[in-house]
């Protein structure tokens, strides 16, 4: 054995965790991206809800019936995007909204 065989081990070691914690890094990173898009993707489909019920101006019944949700997922949907609204309309400009919240935590709004 040979003393450039453990420094030979050694540095294998080293790369391999270099390699496993770049590994580590990317997953992560992809996870960040991930949820930003479901961020987005949460505020278009609580627009495109909001949308709906205001050109169907039936009430959150009947808009609730049209896109097979429950009248709990509509307000969340609608109180969702008023949210994201009035945080656009805010100082900071437009940021990356928050996932809504569960059809369970929306406040119980009047049905129109």
């Amino acid at each position: 054995m040979s003393i450039s065989e453990p420094q030979d081990g050694a540095q294998r070691r080293r790369r391999e965790l270099q390699e496993r914690h770049r590994r580590q890094l990317a997953a992560l990173e992809a996870y960040d991206r991930a949820l930003v898009e479901a961020a987005r993707a949460q505020a278009d489909l609580s627009r495109t809800v909001a949308e709906v019920a205001d050109a169907i101006g039936g009430g959150l019944d009947v808009t609730a019936g049209l896109l097979d949700l429950t009248v709990k997922e509509v307000r969340t949907h609608l109180a969702a995007h008023e949210a994201v609204a009035a945080q656009q309309e805010g100082p900071s400009g437009a940021q990356v909204p928050e996932p809504a919240a569960s059809p369970e935590a929306a406040p119980a709004a009047a049905t129109s």
